[in-house]
C-alpha cells in the first residue's frame, strides 16, 4: 500500500522559499547602571568567599537598608554589587 501512494505522488517537491519579512527595529532603552564595583586585593582573605555569602553578610550588615541590596555577582577583580534603585545610592 505504502508504495503504491508513493509511487502515484511522484517526486517530493522542495517547499517554497519563504521571503524574508524586514524585523521590527526596536526602540533603544537606555538601562539605568545599578552596579557597584568593590576591587578586592589578590590576598585578600573574602575574595575566596561566594558571592551569596558577601549578600548574606552585606544584608546583615545594612540591617533596615538590606532591601536596597539586590544580587552580588563575583567578578575578575572582587565583587560587583546590584542594587535596586539608582536613586538608593
Amino acid at each position: 500500500m505504502y508504495a503504491q501512494v508513493t509511487a502515484t505522488n511522484g517526486p517530493l517537491k522542495a517547499p517554497l522559499a519563504r521571503k524574508s519579512q524586514p524585523q521590527a527595529v526596536r526602540a533603544k532603552t537606555t538601562r539605568l547602571n545599578t552596579r557597584l564595583f568593590v576591587k578586592l586585593a589578590l590576598k585578600y582573605p573574602a575574595r575566596a568567599a561566594s558571592s551569596f555569602t558577601i549578600l548574606l553578610s552585606l544584608k546583615n550588615s545594612l540591617k533596615t537598608h538590606a532591601y536596597l541590596l539586590k544580587e552580588v555577582l563575583k567578578v575578575n577583580l572582587g565583587f560587583a554589587l546590584y542594587i535596586n534603585l539608582i536613586e538608593s545610592l
